[in-house]
């Protein structure tokens, strides 16, 4: 039996697994959506008619599709793994952004410490003083300490701490300052969770792409650091038969614009 399905992961997918006799046919739903758009005057979307169509579309091209199949244990746990991750950076961009605006309100000068909000200095300031008359209320010495640790080059603690000592502060209205700071350090806290999390899975996608038998392909590539070999091989799969020649490679990573034919200069007499 041939299901048609829009995607090739999820709960469905996992639950009918198991049976032995479903062949899988996923569809790219960029695909199913232009399939209502040839086949319904109104392309609006609802599950019973979606699958009427996906099933209308299996019956009619089966022969010229190809079954899904799932790969090995590995590969399979890596690719869960890099969506976690790709999940897990969005959310940490989410949140950086978010601290970014609320310090743009009262205490930009936590801005210019480093370029990464959730860098380590910039994340234990915010602990420790989430505003600016909080970390002026510091004796020198003691916030000097605190950036060196770090900070390697000595002119960027000199110039962080001066900078910091002589800064006026945006506003010190409390009614806006009180509330920020609270916020500040509730996101303070997960970024800071974050980032030690992304580590820890950083360090389990190394590994598990250490021990796949076709990491030695793809770590021969030029260019491929240890975050881009294991998202392209959990993107590629070790299915050898998916990409029986160069263009189905490149159909696989979308279309691609083709070269414009240059215009013809010749003059017809």
């Amino acid at each position: 039996m041939g299901i048609c399905l829009e995607a090739n992961r999820g709960q469905l997918f996992s639950a009918l697994l198991p049976q032995e006799f479903l062949y899988f046919y996923p569809l790219n739903p960029k695909c199913a959506a232009r399939l209502r758009e040839v086949y319904k005057a109104d392309p609006g979307k609802t599950d019973p008619s979606d699958a009427d169509l996906l099933g209308h579309f299996l019956v009619q091209n089966w022969p010229r599709l190809r079954p899904w199949g799932p790969e090995d244990h590995l590969t399979r746990r890596l690719q869960t793994l890099v969506e976690f991750e790709q999940s897990w950076i969005r959310c940490q961009t989410a949140l950086t952004n978010q601290l970014r605006a609320r310090l743009l309100l009262y205490f930009p000068q936590a801005l210019t410490l480093s370029p990464d909000l959730d860098a380590p200095l910039v994340l234990g300031l915010l602990a420790r003083w989430p505003s600016l008359p909080a970390v002026q209320r510091v004796g020198a010495a003691k916030l000097r300490r605190f950036v060196a640790q770090h900070c390697r080059r000595a002119e960027a603690v000199a110039a962080h701490v001066q900078a910091l000592r002589q800064a006026q502060p945006l506003t010190t209205d409390p009614v806006i300052v009180e509330p920020l700071t609270e916020e500040v350090q509730a996101l303070g806290v997960a970024l800071s969770t974050g980032r030690q999390r992304l580590a820890a899975l950083r360090r389990q996608i190394e590994d598990l792409f250490d021990a796949h038998p076709d990491a030695p392909i793809f770590k021969s590539f030029d260019g491929l650091g240890p975050k881009l070999g294991p998202r392209l091989l959990a993107y590629l799969g070790t299915d050898r038969t998916r990409f029986a020649t160069p263009g189905d490679l490149l159909a696989f990573g979308g279309p691609r614009r083709s070269p414009r034919r240059a215009a013809s200069t010749a003059w017809h007499v």
